[in-house]
């Protein structure tokens, strides 16, 4: 029996980004693994914003914004930032910026981390 993947890269419906997503589907979209999921949210790094789980059995529902939040993540494990690290970019992000933090460009150097707060002022998220 063949076993159905979802493409990260194909288009949305409308009716997906509405609704939101199961965990299992979110996960497959971010590229990441459900179990790795199941962490972030426990964990608070990326709660799920439309429905969390409560108990055993409850479903966690994704937004198209905690999609993005996801591959964010995924992005700065995938540059060699450890996770520790990681939560430390996002603390930041949500403490200091007016922004979305899905709307922040964020600049990789090694093992820096960078954003324009700005116009002509560049943070080094790590230090």
């Amino acid at each position: 029996m063949a076993s159905a993947s979802i493409d990260p890269n194909r288009e949305l419906t409308v009716a997906e980004v509405d609704e939101g997503f199961p965990g299992k589907k979110a996960a497959e979209i971010a590229g990441i693994t459900y179990r790795q999921l199941d962490y972030w949210a426990r964990t608070n790094l990326v709660k799920p914003s439309l429905a969390r789980a409560h108990g055993s059995g409850s479903r966690r529902r994704y937004s198209y914004r905690d999609l993005l939040e996801l591959r964010a993540v995924k992005s700065l494990l995938d540059a060699g930032i450890r996770l520790e690290l990681v939560r430390k970019v996002f603390a930041y992000l949500t403490e200091h910026l007016d922004e979305d933090v899905t709307q922040v460009n964020l600049v990789i150097q090694g093992a820096s981390v960078m954003v324009r707060t700005g116009e002509e002022e560049i943070v080094d998220l790590l230090r």
